[in-house]
């Protein structure tokens, strides 16, 4: 029945979300499963880290006081994850199932500060 104004911040963290979904579903999408392989891990890498790079790029855009401990967070998990996916990438190490479902799930866990930063902008109204 009501809805939200949604301000320019809000605006401009979901163009950063996306990116951060984006590279989230690129990571799972290597994982293989009982109906398809899996894409290779370097291709599901590099789609990871070139949407990493366009979420670091559209950071400032959300950038308030009120959230600032959030936008900190979200800004050191992409620098967090950036790091790590070079390093997977470099390191190219071989991967069961189990160890790949640790890694990328390792790679990914520190984007979930994402959640918190939007429920907190959207608190901030």
């Amino acid at each position: 029945m009501f809805r939200r104004r949604s301000t320019p911040a809000i605006k401009a963290f979901h163009v950063v979300a996306e990116h951060v979904e984006r590279a989230k579903e690129a990571v799972v999408g290597a994982m293989p499963s009982a109906r398809r392989r899996g894409t290779p891990l370097a291709e599901a890498l590099l789609v990871f880290e070139t949407e990493v790079a366009e979420a670091r790029r559209a950071m400032p855009g959300w950038r308030r006081g009120e959230v600032d401990a959030e936008w900190r967070a979200c800004d050191e998990a992409l620098t967090l994850v950036a790091g790590g996916a070079e390093r997977l990438r470099l390191d190219a190490p071989a991967l069961d199932f189990e160890g790949m479902a640790m890694v990328l799930g390792d790679l990914i866990a520190p984007l979930d500060v994402f959640g918190e930063a939007e429920r907190v902008l959207r608190a901030s109204g």
